[in-house]
């Protein structure tokens, strides 16, 4: 879990931020007033867990100095010592820690998974859902929804050539029963 973050560099209102003693729990809420940097701080933890520093970039504290942005975070993975994960110019080095699983619930989340431009509709529903069974149901269940989608695709191309086909037969049924022809003679009589 994520123990504390001892420093944090030119990014966002963060010139040079160092943690002291504070210290996150296993579940740990952030709030205050607005530019405060709770958006910075959720950018920061995404930009970790997704392993994109684009956001991070963007953020660059006013008015410039210069210096590098930089970032340390230090997670507690066995309950008894710390990992850092650092932030430098060319990213995160290194990553999230392994068995570490990281999640920010922030505004960027709730507009994507919970509430698209504060509507409840099927693409709505659709994301929560997502958001519901993970990452993994999701891979599963947009697997489902492309063969569901591939299999209405090949019932609509089979219905498209039955027609084609068969389009002067008035009697499809009647005419499937009819018995074969054994003998050539008998087939041109007919």
């Amino acid at each position: 879990m994520l123990k504390r973050i001892p420093e944090i560099k030119n990014i966002g209102r963060f010139k040079s931020h160092t943690s002291g003693q504070a210290q996150f729990n296993k579940i740990t809420f952030v709030y205050g007033r607005n530019t405060y940097g709770k958006s910075t701080l959720g950018d920061l933890l995404l930009s970790l867990q997704t392993n994109d520093i684009s956001r991070i970039n963007a953020r660059t504290t006013i008015p410039k100095s210069g210096e590098a942005q930089r970032a340390t975070l230090s997670f507690d993975t066995n309950g008894t010592s710390e990992t850092n994960a650092r932030l430098g110019t060319s990213g995160w080095n290194p990553g999230l820690p392994k068995g570490i699983e990281l999640k920010v619930f922030d505004e960027g989340f709730y507009h994507k998974n919970v509430f698209a431009s504060r509507k409840f509709n099927r693409i709505t529903k659709e994301n929560f859902s997502a958001f519901i069974l993970g990452e993994r149901g999701v891979t599963k269940a947009q697997l489902i929804a492309e063969r569901n989608k591939s299999k209405s695709d090949a019932t609509r191309e089979r219905n498209k050539l039955e027609a084609a086909a068969f389009s002067g037969i008035k009697d499809l049924d009647g005419f499937l029963n009819l018995q074969p022809i054994d003998a050539v003679d008998k087939l041109n009589k007919t």
